[in-house]
């Protein structure tokens, strides 16, 4: 019997390791919204060019309202999927007869999917601090856009997301990937205390990963008893 609870708290706890985290998705955008950027993301979109618009303030106020909104919240980071790792996040304003913009091109990660595509992570209060921090007001802004080094690129996924990233391979350069295991490590922390704050239950991720650790636990206490 003990060498039977003794395979089981293994067993579970290997599957307590093998259980991921996911973020919540704050927002999906499924499509571009402006006259230049066509069809649904899931199904890729060909975009070419120095930060391709994807959401026009005038076109489609509540889409950009909506994507405002989530990137304001507290730990939100801007995620785009892509066969081309995006190399910077851009708003521009549309102020007092001109056109100004403030964009950023550092990452949180870089890391690819189960199909090969890149997924970086760009966090959104640096952008919107580098977009006020020029003078602009977020009640100004026009255009939301999206830079893969001034090329082409096929977007896969456009989404504001809080929490922590599931790690899905390894990041995309070798000569990054020591500065971008330390930032993981450090989003890690910060989006869990930020999650905290902003919600009323835990993530079902992190719930699936501490049951497995209960059980365990319970049935070592058996086995002592015994």
């Amino acid at each position: 019997m003990k060498k039977i609870l003794a395979i089981a708290v293994a067993v579970l706890m290997i599957c307590t390791l093998s259980l991921s985290v996911f973020a919540d998705d704050l927002y999906v955008l499924e499509e571009g919204a402006n006259d230049v950027v066509y069809g649904k993301f899931a199904d890729g979109v060909s975009v070419s060019g120095w930060y391709k618009s994807f959401i026009t303030e005038y076109m489609y106020p509540e889409v950009m309202a909506e994507f405002l909104e989530a990137i304001q919240t507290d730990g939100a980071q801007i995620e785009i999927t892509a066969d081309v790792a995006a190399t910077g996040v851009l708003l521009q304003a549309y102020a007092d007869g001109a056109y100004t913009w403030a964009n950023i091109t550092d990452t949180v990660s870089v890391t690819t999917n189960s199909d090969g595509n890149y997924v970086v992570l760009f966090d959104a209060a640096t952008l919107i601090a580098a977009y006020t921090d020029a003078g602009l007001s977020l009640d100004d802004v026009l255009n939301f856009g999206v830079d893969f080094n001034e090329g082409d690129a096929v977007v896969y996924g456009v989404k504001v997301v809080t929490g922590t990233v599931a790690d899905t391979s390894s990041d995309a350069t070798d000569d990054t990937s020591a500065d971008n295991e330390a930032d993981a490590s450090t989003e890690e922390s910060t989006d869990s205390s930020a999650t905290e704050e902003t919600t009323s239950s835990p993530d079902t991720g992190i719930v699936m990963a501490v049951l497995p650790m209960a059980i365990a636990a319970a049935a070592v206490v058996a086995t002592k008893k015994r």
